[in-house]
């Protein structure tokens, strides 16, 4: 349980299933990413955080891009 990968840079389509949700009508008010491993958390915090978060934005942006323009702000 302590290997688990980023958004999009493991074996299974994270863009389809996300895709999936948002051809199935859901409209998430919050989108969180949980990563737990322990490689990541040996080079910091501040790793998992921009590295987990552009790797989520890689996906959002080929899975379901518009949500990006309504809740992301830069």
């Amino acid at each position: 349980m302590h290997d688990r990968l980023a958004p999009g840079t493991g074996d299974l389509d994270t863009a389809g299933f996300v895709k999936m949700i948002k051809d199935a009508g859901v409209d998430p008010k919050v989108i969180g990413v949980e990563v737990i491993s322990d490689a990541y958390m040996a080079k910091g915090i501040d790793y998992v955080a921009d590295y987990t978060y552009k790797n989520t934005i890689k996906v959002m942006e080929e899975a379901w891009p518009e949500i990006l323009k309504e809740t992301v702000t830069a």
